[in-house]
Formats: C-alpha cells, sequence, structure tokens
C-alpha cells in the first residue's frame, strides 16, 4: 500500500509543475512573459495582452514570444503641448 501513495504523490507532484505566468503552449513549453518595467515596478503580460505605458498616453502590447511594442509617440507629444 505505501509504494500506492508514492506513486500517487510523483504523479501529483508532476502535474504541479511550474508551467509559468502564462501557461505552455501545445507542445509543452512555456510561453514567454514580457516584462515592462515601469514606475509602478515590473509588471509581467502574456502574449496578446495589451496595456498603457507609464507615460500615460502610449499602447503597449506583448508579442508571442516576449517582446513588448508601442506606439510611437509622437501622438502623444502632440497631446501635450495642445
Amino acid at each position: 500500500m505505501r509504494w500506492g501513495w508514492v506513486w500517487v504523490m510523483a504523479l501529483f507532484a508532476m502535474a504541479c509543475e511550474d508551467e509559468g505566468p502564462c501557461g505552455t503552449d501545445a507542445d509543452g513549453d512555456i510561453i514567454p512573459v514580457c516584462i515592462y518595467t515601469d514606475a509602478m515596478g515590473d509588471p509581467e503580460y502574456c502574449p496578446g495582452d495589451q496595456f498603457v505605458s507609464d507615460d500615460g498616453c502610449a499602447s503597449c502590447g506583448c508579442g508571442p514570444n516576449g517582446q513588448i511594442t508601442c506606439t510611437d509617440d509622437l501622438f502623444c507629444e502632440s497631446k501635450a503641448t495642445e
């Protein structure tokens, strides 16, 4: 009976492996996370997430490979001078 519990615990441990904050893809690989450093710290975003940059104007997004892209600041600068 003791070995039965060992197997159950081993299977439970394997099922609870860290999958990362964004989970895993179809191949079981951890999906990359985007880390955006701003005045509030280092919030983490998953691919497809959209957020406002720390300037409060530019729009940013998290890409599929963990890269962050933001809109051009020209629009933000023109709004600030109005």
